[in-house]
C-alpha cells in the first residue's frame, strides 16, 4: 500500500511538471505564428507594391506623358479604361488596399542640353504597411 501511494505522488508530480513545461512551450508557438503571419503579409504587401512600381515604369515614357496628373485607386473607385486598371498583382490585394500615383513632367535644363523626365510619386497604402516612393523615369525620344 506505501508502496501505490509513492506511485500515486510521483505520477502527479510528473503530469504537474508536464503542464508546467508545455503551457509555456504552446504560447510561444501561438506567438511564433502570429509574428510568421504579420510577416509574410508584409512581404506580400511588398511584392505588390514592387509589382505596381515595375508595371508604372513599363508603361513607357509616352503614355506616362499622356496620363500626367494624380490617380487613386482602390477597389471602390476601380475603372476599367483607366490605366491603372490594366495592373496585375502577384498576390490578392485587400479591400482596404489603396495606392495614389502623381505623375508630373520635370525638365533639367543643363548649359548645353535639356533632359525631360516623368516624375512618379507612388503611395501604397494597406492596412499592414504603408509604402511610399519617388524615382524618374526617362524616354528615348532622340533615338526615334
Amino acid at each position: 500500500m506505501k508502496n501505490k501511494g509513492l506511485i500515486l505522488i510521483e505520477i502527479l508530480i510528473s503530469i504537474t511538471l508536464f503542464f508546467i513545461i508545455i503551457f509555456p512551450l504552446l504560447t510561444f508557438n501561438q506567438k511564433l505564428l502570429l509574428t510568421n503571419r504579420k510577416i509574410t503579409l508584409m512581404e506580400k504587401e511588398y511584392k505588390n507594391y514592387q509589382s505596381l512600381r515595375k508595371q508604372l515604369v513599363g508603361q513607357g515614357y509616352e503614355k506616362l506623358r499622356s496620363h500626367i496628373g494624380e490617380y487613386t485607386w482602390n477597389r471602390e473607385n476601380c475603372i476599367d479604361d483607366s490605366f491603372l486598371s490594366r495592373i496585375v498583382f502577384p498576390y490578392e490585394i485587400d479591400r482596404n488596399t489603396e495606392f495614389s500615383v502623381e505623375i508630373t513632367p520635370v525638365n533639367i535644363v543643363s548649359k548645353d542640353k535639356k533632359y525631360r523626365y516623368i516624375g512618379i510619386k507612388l503611395r501604397y497604402k494597406t492596412d499592414v504597411k504603408n509604402f511610399t516612393s519617388r524615382f524618374l523615369t526617362y524616354g528615348f525620344e532622340e533615338y526615334k
